[in-house]
């Protein structure tokens, strides 16, 4: 079972449009999680989730519902939080906004990993199996070869638009970039798409799982299912 998650993260639209694109070419559907208000129109056929910034904000449930408005019917089945936040009375808070999954959970290339339920607040915890950062924080090379894809469980991967547009790297070459996060000019003018990075790792799955017939799921799909299975 597999999904691919997105962490819009405050990106310009054009490059958030520009991943939209490439999911649309693969005819892949994939969940967004949302961070600030953008334009929605080419959203249509994903999966739209909130992710709120708690640093430094105590009252967790307002920003939250403050995080719900800015989705265009302001209600949505799933949360991932900047930098995986998680609390206990988060998921209390969750509950009550009808917020079903939670995916703050990073368990890096962990086999056969399984969803799990919060019993106490009815919340699903759907754990992240890989993540662009990972990939260029630990200097790892940009291929799928270290990833089992044939292996057993649920497999979440989580990418963000800025890292797939600027085809990010290294560390070194994402703090080169941050200065001009919203620079639009700039960040045109210095992608490096013929290296090996973050776009190619993301095109390299988007491959694998057209050329193997694979179906991937929206989050909300897997939410589903497992609620069904536990019923």
């Amino acid at each position: 079972m597999f999904a691919i998650s997105i962490d819009t993260d405050w990106a310009i639209q054009p490059i958030i449009n520009e991943t939209i694109d490439l999911l649309n070419e693969y005819k892949i559907q994939a969940t967004f999680f949302i961070s600030n208000k953008i334009n929605f129109n080419k959203l249509k056929n994903h999966e739209l989730a909130i992710h709120p910034n708690f640093k430094g904000f105590s009252d967790q449930e307002t920003l939250l519902k403050e995080t719900l408005q800015i989705l265009p019917s302001k209600k949505t089945k799933g949360c991932r939080s900047h930098k995986l936040y998680h609390n206990s009375p988060l998921m209390l808070s969750y509950e009550k906004l009808g917020i079903e999954y939670d995916s703050n959970y990073y368990i890096p290339y962990g086999k056969n990993i399984q969803p799990f339920f919060f019993e106490w607040a009815n919340v699903l915890e759907i754990p992240i199996y890989a993540s662009d950062m990972g990939y260029f924080y630990k200097n790892t090379r940009f291929n799928l070869d270290k990833i089992n894809l044939d292996d057993v469980g649920v497999k979440v991967f989580l990418f963000h638009p800025f890292h797939i547009f600027m085809n990010t790297s290294s560390i070194e070459h994402y703090e080169k970039l941050r200065p001009f996060f919203h620079n639009e000019e700039y960040l045109f003018s210095n992608r490096k798409l013929h290296e090996d990075g973050t776009r190619t790792l993301f095109i390299q799955l988007l491959e694998y799982f057209e050329k193997n017939q694979i179906e991937t799921l929206r989050m909300d799909e897997i939410n589903k299912i497992f609620r069904m299975n536990e019923s």
